[in-house]
């Protein structure tokens, strides 16, 4: 399976069904395509004669078409022949190629990956279990932090889809921008770089708040970790917080 930091792929959404179907393709390969397409098209219409045809699978990643690439659910042959005519992937593909929208550096999932990071993340929670059972007071206020924050990470996500597609409908209609947040799976990558783009800079806006000092911050930058240090008793709570967070 392609990585996502080898893989571009290719959009296409039906303008009478409204389906849209995409392929992965190597990298920078479905333009090299496209224009390989043109340049023999041009060739024949000016007395030339015409090569074969490009080679569709090599310009694949992998030879099939998929409904959505994010969810890598896969086109039936059913749903190829009713919007294609054909029940063959490349011909598909082909078609796919020369009308859709060029995209760049998909995620894929990838199980391997995946997995070790669950089981990351459930020894971070069992650790974290241990600690609140055995330190009074301390499983109300996490179980208090994980709700607010998922909270807060929701309404943000919806605030960046929202303020995306208003943005890209009323502000960028018009070339060379062409409501670039039109497909759902590039609003997916935009909320999803927005809200986190939001998290760092408000984590480090606070971070500066809560640690620094104003004296000499940039003598003894140990002091970001070591909030016993900091003078003003204001920023005393706020950056104890700050450092259990």
């Amino acid at each position: 399976m392609p990585s996502h930091h080898d893989t571009d792929y290719v959009s296409y959404k039906s303008k009478t069904t409204g389906k849209k179907f995409e392929v992965f393709t190597k990298p920078q390969k479905a333009m090299e395509w496209r224009n390989t397409r043109k340049a023999k098209a041009a060739a024949e219409g000016s007395g030339g004669q015409r090569e074969g045809g490009a080679d569709t699978a090599a310009v694949l990643a992998q030879a099939c078409v998929y409904r959505d690439v994010k969810k890598l659910k896969v086109a039936s042959a059913g749903e190829l022949m009713a919007e294609f005519g054909t029940e063959d992937a490349l011909e598909a593909a082909a078609f796919i190629l020369e009308k859709g929208k060029l995209r760049v550096k998909v995620y894929i999932r990838r199980p391997v990956m995946e997995l070790t990071l669950d089981a990351v993340f459930a020894m971070e929670t069992v650790t974290a279990l241990y600690t609140c059972y055995h330190k009074e007071g301390v499983l109300p206020k996490f179980l208090a932090a994980c709700i607010m924050v998922a909270i807060v990470v929701t309404l943000t996500m919806t605030l960046c889809r929202t303020c995306g597609r208003w943005l890209s409908t009323r502000m960028l209609p018009q070339p060379p921008f062409n409501d670039p947040l039109s497909e759902d799976t590039v609003l997916r990558q935009f909320q999803t770089q927005m809200w986190q783009l939001i998290a760092h800079v408000t984590m480090s806006a606070f971070g500066l708040y809560a640690y620094l000092d104003g004296d000499d911050f940039l003598e003894h930058p140990a002091r970001l970790m070591q909030p016993w240090q900091v003078t003003k008793p204001i920023r005393v709570p706020s950056s104890r917080l700050f450092q259990n967070k």
